[in-house]
């Protein structure tokens, strides 16, 4: 998925997630642009928009997908609270120094590492 604004970037869908969005973009009219986002008119919407306006609860918000997203991720790498608790940090203070000593993934693995597959 692109998303675009000021901090545009390509963000890959977790693989166990592809039959829903193929089901989901198999509905999607042909002049949409967007599948997330502000709303085109008021009687057309992006169609994640819909989907979450009609969603049970708590409707989802770019905000809390993003967290959810993001914390799945730290989770699938390694649980940080205990890898600080074991190395005796008590802060996530140092996290963006210890950020900055860790390997950029290779972009030919970008997508496969983001979308937590296995190797082949």
């Amino acid at each position: 998925m692109h998303v675009q604004g000021q901090h545009a970037r390509d963000v890959p869908l977790l693989a166990e997630w592809d039959d829903w969005m193929e089901t989901v973009l198999e509905r999607v009219p042909g002049d949409y642009t967007t599948l997330w986002g502000p709303m085109l008119d008021r009687r057309r919407y992006p169609a994640l928009n819909k989907f979450a306006q009609n969603s049970a609860g708590t409707p989802p918000t770019s905000t809390r997908l993003r967290e959810t997203w993001v914390v799945a991720h730290l989770a699938a790498i390694a649980n940080l609270k205990t890898l600080f608790r074991a190395g005796g940090v008590v802060t996530f203070d140092k996290l963006a120094q210890f950020l900055h000593h860790v390997e950029d993934v290779d972009p030919s693995e970008y997508v496969r590492f983001l979308r937590q597959e296995d190797e082949a």
